[in-house]
């Protein structure tokens, strides 16, 4: 049975160093695409969630301005339901690019 020497040992060991190191890096990167990926998801899925809750909030600031008589709670009203629609409209110009 041959001996191993200490240079093959040496190399060998490297070896060994070397790949562990390259499969490290290689999961590092595979991680980071995953959480970029994921922080994509996150986004579009927080925007399509708002989108919800605006649609809701248009539709009540609607009804309070019909119910409201002309004045300064209607006003309001107006301004808030225009303000809405706007981020409502950036909104799904967000979801569409």
């Amino acid at each position: 049975m041959e001996t191993l020497t200490t240079k093959t040992m040496t190399r060998n060991y490297v070896l060994a160093l070397g790949l562990l190191a390259g499969l490290s890096l290689a999961a590092f990167g595979l991680l980071q695409l995953i959480i970029s990926t994921q922080e994509t998801s996150a986004k579009s899925i927080n925007v399509s969630g708002r989108q919800r809750m605006l649609s809701q909030r248009i539709a009540f600031f609607s009804l309070k301005m019909i119910d409201e008589p002309a004045g300064p709670a209607q006003e309001r009203f107006r301004r808030e339901l225009n303000k809405s629609v706007a981020l409502m409209s950036r909104s799904h110009r967000q979801l569409r690019d």
